[in-house]
């Protein structure tokens, strides 16, 4: 999970969404989520749907005013891969002309900025290897385990000190936990 930071916030690890049995916390208090998912990494467009008819800020801007908290973006190994590019179509780059020519993680970057941007956290969820199908299992269908343990090594890395811890589980919904608000080397920052 990502949690979202405001200009302003703290650069330590107090922004950290914790459990107590079933209830979420978030520096000792209660706090509840209200996520929306927003799919598309995970299929053979590689990118989030709605953007080949929509800007990329009003899609964020109308997530923020539902009021919700939280976006769920699964995503499949395939849009980890060298040179992986969303599917021709799948972006409008008149309408996302900061997308043009982007590759998918460049994509990801733009979307968890923007989320932070607008204080929502970002809940990465691994949905499945490629964009034609799912497996029983964390690996197979061209995803080695190893592979699969490399691309979230790849994502902690991506996003350099902004990810000071991860949990990661062995399940076909994985979470990821980042902290915000610093310099990232792939997207300049959130």
């Amino acid at each position: 999970m990502i949690p979202a930071r405001g200009a302003g916030d703290a650069q330590d690890d107090d922004n950290w969404i914790t459990t107590r049995g079933p209830q979420f916390m978030l520096r000792g208090q209660p706090v509840l989520l209200r996520g929306v998912n927003w799919f598309g990494f995970e299929t053979d467009s590689l990118v989030p749907h709605g953007l080949r008819a929509r800007r990329l800020e009003d899609l964020l801007d109308q997530v923020a005013a539902l009021p919700a908290n939280l976006l769920r973006l699964p995503f499949c190994n395939e849009v980890l891969r060298p040179g992986a590019r969303p599917n021709l179509g799948a972006v409008d780059e008149a309408l996302n002309p900061s997308l043009a020519g982007r590759g998918c993680l460049e994509v990801m970057d733009a979307v968890v900025a923007g989320c932070a941007r607008r204080r929502i956290w970002v809940l990465l969820d691994r949905h499945r290897p490629t964009s034609k199908g799912q497996t029983e299992l964390w690996h197979g269908d061209g995803v080695s385990e190893a592979e699969w343990i490399e691309d979230w090594r790849t994502l902690a890395l991506r996003w350099g000190g902004c990810m000071s811890r991860a949990r990661f589980g062995r399940g076909r919904n994985i979470l990821c936990a980042c902290v915000w608000h610093c310099r990232s080397r792939a997207s300049g920052g959130a």
